[in-house]
C-alpha cells in the first residue's frame, strides 16, 4: 500500500513537473513574441515617422478591418514624402495636418467624399502609392473610428512608448551575442579540426597498412 501511494505521488509530481515546463515554455514564447512585435513597431515608428501611441491605435484599427499596420507602412511613407514635395496640392484637397498619422485620416476622409471611383483611385495612387481600397480598408470609419481605437489602445500605446525601444535594444544585443557565439564556434572548429583530421588520416593510413600486411600474409 505504501508503494502504491508513493507511485501515485511520483505520478502527480511528474504531471506537475510537465505542467510547469509547458507553462515556462509558453511564457518564454509569449515574451519572445512580444519583444519581436514591439521591436517591429519601433521599426515602423522609425520608418514612417508615426508616433508609437498612434501606431498602437492604427494597429488595432487595421486588425478590426482585416489588415495589418505593417501593410500600411509604405502608404505612410509615401504620403509623408508628398507632404513635403506636394504640400500645396494636399492642402487644396483638405489634407492640412503636418502630422502624418492625422494627414492619413484626412486623406482617407477626403477620398470618401469623392463620388467618382476613377478620381479616388488616381488620388490614392498619386499621394499614397496604393489603390483606394488598400488605403480605405485600414481607416474605415475615418477619424471617429481612429479616436475610438486610440482610446481602446491607450494602455498599449503608453507601454509601447517604453517597450519599443527596450525591445529593439534587446534584439540588437541578442543578435550581437549570436554572432559572438558563432565566432566562438568557428574558432573552436578552426582549432579542433586540423589535429582531428591529422588523427583520422593517421588512423586511415594505419588501417591501410594493416590491410596490406594481412593480404600479404
Amino acid at each position: 500500500q505504501a508503494t502504491e501511494s508513493m507511485d501515485k505521488m511520483k505520478e502527480q509530481a511528474t504531471k506537475v513537473g510537465l505542467a510547469l515546463v509547458a507553462a515556462g515554455a509558453a511564457t518564454a514564447a509569449f515574451i519572445k513574441h512580444s519583444i519581436d512585435l514591439n521591436d517591429e513597431m519601433n521599426d515602423l515608428h522609425i520608418k514612417t515617422g508615426v508616433g508609437l501611441s498612434a501606431l498602437a491605435a492604427y494597429d488595432l484599427l487595421a486588425r478590426k478591418n482585416g489588415t495589418t499596420v505593417q501593410g500600411m507602412a509604405d502608404s505612410f511613407k509615401f504620403l509623408q514624402r508628398n507632404m513635403v514635395q506636394n504640400r500645396e496640392e494636399l492642402v487644396q484637397l483638405g489634407v492640412t495636418s503636418r502630422d502624418v498619422s492625422t494627414a492619413y485620416l484626412q486623406f482617407a476622409e477626403m477620398l470618401t467624399s469623392i463620388k467618382d471611383p476613377a478620381m479616388q483611385t488616381t488620388l490614392a495612387m498619386q499621394f499614397m502609392g496604393r489603390g483606394v481600397s488598400e488605403v480605405m480598408v485600414a481607416v474605415k470609419g475615418g477619424s471617429e473610428a481612429f479616436e475610438e481605437a486610440k482610446r481602446e489602445s491607450a494602455g498599449y500605446g503608453k507601454e509601447l512608448e517604453t517597450a519599443a525601444g527596450l525591445s529593439d535594444e534587446f534584439n540588437d544585443r541578442a543578435a550581437k551575442t549570436k554572432t559572438q557565439m558563432q565566432e566562438l564556434g568557428a574558432a573552436i572548429i578552426n582549432g579542433a579540426l586540423p589535429p582531428l583530421s591529422r588523427w583520422l588520416e593517421t588512423m586511415q593510413s594505419g588501417n591501410e597498412k594493416t590491410g596490406a600486411f594481412s593480404g600479404a600474409t
